[in-house]
């Protein structure tokens, strides 16, 4: 029998089954699983219905069953998941449609409920019930909705009526172009969280690193809160590095008051780094956490410490050495799945 590009596409379920499915559990993905290890997080995978095709969400998304055949699904899901590889057939460039009813139990008092899309193609609404509560451009970055002030108003029992437009139709205005050499996937293709947070949280964690070759390295913690204003109360800080070995090279606990911006949380040094580089990716880790009211919430994320550098019409040097920079690329291409790798 011979295989054509049809035949491979629509067995190619089955056939990347029997190669062994490919795992998209980059390092981004693997840090930031961990980084949610403490939060209450609930990953949105089954229990969605699709539908493909425009709709008008003031009525058609719950109250016209008779319209339209909602189809079972599992997120993430791309709507281009043959069509997208099919030399015979366009690939649809256009709406889709996900829904879903959703149980919320925030466990803090005064919380933040929100959404956290790991990515949505190309341009997304998110609405409750047939309101409009988020709209995010773009499908290759992950975004926040805050969906608080809905999960409020629900009685007790009630389900949040979730629904999630994604389109991929053309855009002159959106990036990246119609001009470009790849399909521009369309569909809730990464995962979907629900995160519970309490009412003070942080919003961001960074480590600011300062290093040249032969010194030892400077590394600077800032975080960014959120913090209602009529809850401006003190926050007591607890700050955490560790080497790639897993050892401490940093403890602080403070307690400042609350603040805006970012600002920096810790500052001190590393006498002999454990360098990043491609033969040796050293990684530390830096964990804050953040006790205010009662609550507390932790947030942990990695660092490299490493020195990049362009010698004037000379090579690169990574650490005080030259370098050689190959370039790679990845498509996240795959026959009955499309953008939306297992």
């Amino acid at each position: 029998m011979q295989v054509t590009r049809r035949s491979f596409v629509l067995g190619g379920t089955a056939v990347l089954t029997a190669l062994g499915r490919a795992t998209p559990l980059l390092a981004s993905v693997l840090e930031d699983a961990q980084s949610r290890a403490a939060l209450p997080d609930q990953r949105l995978e089954e229990g969605w219905e699709f539908y493909k095709g425009p709709l008008d969400p003031r009525f058609q998304i719950w109250y016209s069953q008779e319209l339209v055949t909602w189809e079972p699904m599992t997120v993430p899901h791309c709507f281009n998941a043959y069509d997208g590889c099919d030399p015979d057939v366009p690939a649809y460039r256009g709406p889709g449609w996900y829904r879903r009813k959703l149980k919320v139990a925030n466990p803090y008092t005064n919380g933040r409920t929100l959404l956290h899309f790991e990515g949505a193609g190309q341009r997304a609404e998110v609405y409750v019930g047939n309101t409009l509560v988020a709209s995010h451009s773009g499908g290759y970055d992950e975004f926040n909705v805050d969906i608080t002030e809905p999960c409020r108003a629900l009685k007790p029992g009630d389900e949040l009526a979730l629904a999630v437009l994604c389109d991929n139709g053309r855009d002159i205005e959106r990036m990246p172009s119609d001009l470009s050499d790849f399909t521009l996937y369309g569909g809730l293709y990464r995962h979907v969280h629900l995160v519970y947070l309490p009412q003070i949280s942080f919003e961001a964690v960074h480590a600011h690193v300062d290093f040249e070759p032969g010194r030892g390295a400077t590394i600077v913690i800032t975080a960014r809160l959120h913090a209602p204003e009529a809850n401006a109360k003190d926050v007591e800080l607890q700050i955490g590095v560790e080497d790639p070995q897993g050892h401490s090279v940093f403890q602080s606990t403070l307690k400042r008051a609350i603040w805006t911006g970012e600002a920096a949380v810790a500052k001190f040094e590393i006498a002999s780094p454990m360098l990043w580089s491609p033969s040796t990716p050293n990684l530390y880790r830096c964990t804050v956490s953040a006790t205010a009211a009662g609550d507390a919430a932790s947030v942990s994320h990695r660092f490299g410490v490493r020195h990049a550098q362009f010698e004037t019409h000379g090579p690169f040097l990574l650490n005080g050495q030259r370098l050689l920079i190959r370039g790679t690329h990845r498509h996240e291409d795959h026959a009955g799945y499309a953008a939306a790798m297992p």
